[in-house]
């Protein structure tokens, strides 16, 4: 054998042991889809296999302004004739984004912050304004604890796992957060309201739910200003697939 040949052999032999290594370290099949999507999923909207952690978990120690406090303030803050940008409220911003509800927020004393002292105002000034339903207690603390965490245009990956979708764990909190802050009180939002399990399981059998949440055509897209994540899309699309059960 010549030297050419040694070399050409000894390279083979070093790559065949490369690759031996890399694949057992590899924590993924060769065709287990990856997850792109940043909700913690294989990637392909079906989390009921192939599940992957999160890229970025969600402690529970903290307040995320894109999963916790955005959802909550244009739900219960940008309906239609407050703050939506129309110009029909006293004060006319938009509160749908990061840069205009920080208008409303006092790092230095939170608890001076008009985001959370119009909660417990009294007559015209509390918000949401009647006759829409008040936040809840921890609703309230949500708000008060983002802020004095700094006030972050932060996010998180929860854990995307739609293997065990109940209404009682899963959809009840997707509608409390985003969507009863418009549609409750004695004038909901498009007269639709969605306060209880009667209330929601009657969109769903009529299609409205699922066209709304997916911005399909011929529906109206809800939430208005921000769409549901697609982990919680996919939530409701499977709960509604089962027959919308009160599990």
């Amino acid at each position: 054998m010549n030297i050419r040949s040694l070399l050409l052999l000894i390279a083979l032999v070093v790559f065949a042991a490369i690759a031996v290594e890399s694949c057992k370290h590899s924590p993924y099949h060769p065709l287990m889809p990856l997850d792109t999507s940043g909700n913690g999923n294989g990637g392909s909207g079906d989390t009921t296999h192939n599940t992957l952690p999160p890229k970025h978990p969600c402690s529970p120690d903290s307040v995320y302004f894109v999963n916790d406090i955005l959802p909550l303030v244009t739900s219960n803050c940008s309906m239609s004739g407050c703050h939506d940008g129309s110009g029909h409220s006293d004060d006319a911003r938009a509160l749908t984004s990061y840069s205009s509800i920080m208008g409303y927020v006092n790092t230095t004393n939170p608890n001076s912050s008009r985001l959370y002292t119009v909660l417990f105002s009294k007559g015209e000034s509390k918000m949401p304004p009647p006759p829409a339903v008040p936040l809840s207690k921890t609703q309230d603390s949500l708000i008060l604890v983002w802020i004095t965490q700094g006030a972050l245009n932060n996010k998180c990956d929860g854990p995307c796992d739609t293997t065990n979708v109940t209404f009682a764990n899963t959809i009840s909190p997707i509608i409390q957060t985003s969507c009863v802050g418009c549609h409750s009180g004695s004038a909901p939002g498009g007269n639709i309201s969605l306060t209880n399990y009667q209330e929601i399981v009657a969109q769903a059998n009529n299609g409205k739910l699922l066209g709304s949440v997916t911005y399909a055509n011929g529906f109206i897209g809800m939430p208005v200003s921000t769409k549901l994540s697609d982990c919680d899309v996919n939530a409701i699309r499977i709960w509604i697939s089962k027959g919308a059960p009160n599990n």
